[in-house]
């Protein structure tokens, strides 16, 4: 009999509960639809996250593809004679303004989810820079400030230094940018060495010490073969015909620069 009384006074229960509900309800409307109102909103802020960031790395690999693009332009536009040199000059400042600029969007866009995107375009970035260090000069740049580079070799090559070293820095983890990286860096001290005549013995150990940072690492067994040939040619290298290699540059024969 106690069974059966409670069990009628709970349903009892839920009689009159359900009978009130409506009035609940209308007394707490405006509350239950602030509480939708705000979950919808939530769904529709992930929602839009998402998109935004899909959208951004999207942006991100095509002004990185744009800014590769750029650079092949400046590494296959060797000067002919019989060039019409301002018409030269004006391309070269394109690829290299455009170049620099497609860079920086993917450095930025780059979602920090996605480090060898960054990383890639950091070194896109140093070897814009050091392309145009290596340029040959034009005839008459001497005397028309029109003809030579947007900035001095000095400044160029610092340029991409740092382009280089903020590799190293920030994605030291990303095993093809650190090599490539490494490359770049010792492709810059070689030029600084030849700038200076030859004898800066500082910058020629600032070259071996980061070929040797690349026959250390974990590298590819290929691009420590590079690397260690470079050091034995360390000593030999006099010459700034002998030095203008980039960090892809010096990669190439081994495959594409852009990591896949």
């Amino acid at each position: 009999m106690k069974a059966q009384r409670r069990q009628q006074l709970k349903a009892n229960s839920l009689i009159w509960t359900l009978q009130g509900l409506p009035e609940t309800i209308k007394r707490y409307q405006s509350q239950i639809a602030l509480v939708l109102i705000l979950i919808a909103l939530a769904i529709v802020m992930i929602r839009y996250r998402m998109n935004a960031a899909e959208q951004r790395l999207q942006e991100a690999q095509q002004s990185l593809s744009i800014a590769s693009e750029e650079l092949h332009h400046l590494q296959m536009g060797s000067y002919y004679p019989g060039s019409d040199p301002p018409e030269y000059v004006k391309r070269r400042m394109e690829y290299y303004s455009d170049g620099l600029q497609q860079a920086d969007d993917a450095l930025q866009k780059a979602p920090d989810s996605q480090p060898a995107l960054k990383a890639e375009a950091l070194l896109v970035k140093g070897d814009i820079n050091f392309e145009m260090a290596n340029a040959p000069e034009m005839p008459g740049a001497a005397t028309q400030p029109s003809l030579r580079p947007p900035e001095t070799i000095e400044n160029l090559l610092n340029n991409a230094y740092d382009a280089y070293m903020q590799v190293l820095q920030n994605y030291s983890d990303q095993k093809y940018a650190a090599t490539a990286a490494h490359f770049g860096l010792a492709a810059v001290a070689e030029d600084r060495a030849v700038a200076g005549g030859g004898n800066n013995t500082s910058q020629w150990d600032a070259a071996k010490t980061q070929y040797q940072a690349v026959v250390d690492s974990d590298a590819e067994p290929g691009f420590k073969a590079i690397a260690a040939q470079r050091i034995q040619l360390l000593p030999q290298l006099q010459r700034p015909a002998a030095i203008g290699l980039s960090a892809s540059t010096m990669m190439t024969p081994l495959g594409p620069t852009t990591q896949k």
